[in-house]
């Protein structure tokens, strides 16, 4: 079925469920038993029709249709409108009753229970003195007692009571639990819909947390790297550039000690100021090195 069909069902759903039940009720009619002591009044097998249609209808006007429709293929000399009272107000009183028993969180089987009761009670209680009032009312068997009367429609369609009243609640029990199984098919793709896509979300979360680790740790290594130049650069300067100037001033200063000449030890001292001076310059540089290391630390 496609999605226009589909839309197009369902806008008009309640005339199709009342006119495919309608007919199959008719159908089922074709099984009859006679009433006794009721001219054309006979008990037959379309109200099991009549009673699951009751499960599917949003809306009981619709129940004038399935009424109308049952009577296809009855003689037309037979007393229609009684035949039609009689089924319309049972049918909507039966209606209200299923949308009340609906409210009930029930199990399919309690369910099936009473709606079995129910069926029994529509027939008993509705349906077979609602026949014999519509037949009164339209001045038909008004010399028949109201509880022979009874009596002998209800010893008739006694088989027709309990057959109906069985496969309607068979009926509901397993449309119940196909609609419970529907609901839990429904919650389950919900759940796993919502899983997947907290699963999704947290994959994304890691791919991004990844990438984020891969460039922090890219960061960090060249920050060491840095570092590593720097340090590097700063042995080579302890190593090399601080020795040579520094090994000049103690040699010139040994040299002092033993020169008596002051012209000589004048001209050592301006040698030592130079290294001195040099020596200064390469401090300073390997300061620096080390403040900037410190930063990258802190």
């Amino acid at each position: 079925m496609t999605e226009i069909s589909l839309i197009f069902f369902n806008k008009y759903r309640d005339f199709f469920i009342s006119l495919i039940f309608g007919l199959l009720s008719s159908v089922l009619g074709l099984i009859t038993i006679d009433t006794p002591g009721f001219e054309g009044s006979y008990s037959d097998l379309r109200e099991v029709a009549l009673l699951i249609a009751i499960f599917h209808l949003r809306n009981p006007l619709y129940i004038i249709l399935l009424c109308v429709l049952t009577l296809i293929g009855l003689p037309f000399e037979l007393r229609l409108f009684p035949i039609f009272l009689m089924h319309a107000i049972p049918l909507f009183i039966l209606w209200y009753s299923y949308q009340w028993i609906k409210k009930f969180d029930l199990t399919a089987v309690n369910l099936g229970i009473i709606w079995f009761v129910n069926s029994l009670i529509y027939y008993c209680i509705l349906l077979y003195p609602m026949l014999i009032l519509s037949y009164w009312l339209f001045g038909y068997n008004q010399d028949l007692a109201f509880l022979p009367s009874y009596k002998s429609i209800f010893i008739s369609g006694t088989l027709e009571m309990m057959a109906t009243a069985f496969v309607s609640s068979i009926y509901l029990v397993q449309m119940d639990y196909r609609r419970k199984l529907e609901n839990n098919n429904k919650n389950l793709e919900r759940i796993v819909n919502q899983r997947t896509e907290e699963l999704s979300k947290t994959n994304n979360e890691l791919i991004e947390l990844n990438s984020n680790l891969e460039n922090i740790v890219e960061e960090r290594t060249q920050i060491v790297q840095e570092q590593l130049k720097r340090i590097t650069k700063y042995v080579h300067m302890n190593s090399h550039e601080v020795r040579a100037p520094l090994a000049r001033i103690l040699g010139l200063l040994q040299l002092i000690k033993k020169e008596t000449s002051e012209e000589n030890k004048k001209n050592m001292l301006d040698l030592i100021l130079v290294s001195s001076k040099e020596l200064d310059v390469i401090v300073k540089k390997m300061n620096r090195i080390l403040e900037v290391e410190q930063k990258d630390i802190n």
